[in-house]
């Protein structure tokens, strides 16, 4: 059989050859530019530079107190109850989603702008996550976490604004909706019986032993859960946990690593920084934003 390599013309070689290079030039540049790319909870010094040199729009999550006692200079304040359908339906996204992405845009989100979210680090709920997640759903690239919180962004000595916020802002955002990281209920029931997708429950564990502190219907958990406080996947100064620490963390609650997972709380704001934090670490998770504000809700589904 004729080799097909000595049946081609020089020319039609040094094309293959060329094409060929250009395919690995191709490839190279791609896992560079993955490499230098930010992660998805940053560093002061990252967040600066998206800031700074990269016009990031700056969303705070804190509440209007915290926010007007000081905030990252041209920040916005974005509260997460704005990514929920409302109180009946507890922390569910909203079903009109073209609605949701006009509102970040309200707040300056631009589809070629990155945007650095900001919040307490990890001190109260997670809000910050929550509205990351949110713009993930939605579409929106190039979103980043402040780890460690606006605190961090002040004890560095960054341009730091104090007062309410009445600037007008307005950004070209277009929601482009993707659920690779978002569970819903039925999502969770077929859960329950898929012993290769691990349920974490990451409220505090007198709510996984059946408190209801924030008005769910029923206590408990789900069936297979395993439990991993929030909290615990955080330093004192707010900074997640990374690398080893987290896996010894997980290993300590059971959370194997290697398998897909569904992450819960009450209303979706803790469980998307657990998410969040999962994702940047390989881990396939998915938030279940209705949570127990949704499942317990419904008498008919388990709980233990």
């Amino acid at each position: 059989m004729p080799n097909p390599e000595a049946c081609r013309t020089p020319a039609a070689r040094d094309r293959a050859y060329a094409l060929a290079f250009a395919g690995c030039v191709l490839a190279l540049a791609v896992a560079v530019d993955a490499a230098a790319a930010p992660s998805r909870f940053v560093d002061v010094e990252t967040a600066r530079v998206l800031v700074e040199e990269n016009a990031a729009t700056v969303l705070d999550t804190r509440g209007l107190i915290a926010f007007a006692r000081g905030h990252i200079d041209g920040a916005a304040r974005f509260d997460w109850y704005d990514t929920r359908e409302g109180a009946a339906t507890g922390g569910r996204l909203p079903t009109d989603l073209d609605a949701l992405a006009r509102r970040f845009a309200e707040a300056g989100v631009d589809d070629a702008r990155p945007v650095l979210v900001c919040g307490d680090g990890g001190q109260r709920w997670g809000e910050e996550a929550r509205v990351a997640w949110t713009l993930d759903v939605l579409g929106k690239n190039k979103v980043h976490l402040l780890d460690g919180g606006c605190a961090a962004w002040r004890e560095a000595g960054h341009a730091w604004s104090v007062g309410p916020d009445f600037a007008a802002r307005s950004g070209g955002f277009t929601a482009r909706p993707q659920f690779h990281a978002r569970a819903t209920k039925a999502d969770v029931r077929r859960a329950l019986a898929d012993p290769n997708i691990t349920l974490i429950d990451v409220r505090a564990r007198d709510e996984f032993d059946g408190a209801t502190p924030y008005g769910e219907a029923r206590g408990g958990h789900l069936p297979r859960a395993v439990h991993l406080d929030w909290r615990t996947l955080s330093d004192a100064d707010g900074s997640v946990l990374r690398g080893e620490a987290l896996r010894s963390r997980m290993n300590e609650a059971g959370v194997p690593g290697g398998q897909p997972a569904i992450v819960y709380c009450t209303g979706g704001v803790r469980s998307a920084f657990v998410t969040e934090l999962l994702r940047e670490h390989g881990i396939d998770a998915r938030n279940y934003d209705g949570s127990m504000w949704e499942w317990a809700a419904d008498a008919a589904l388990p709980l233990e």
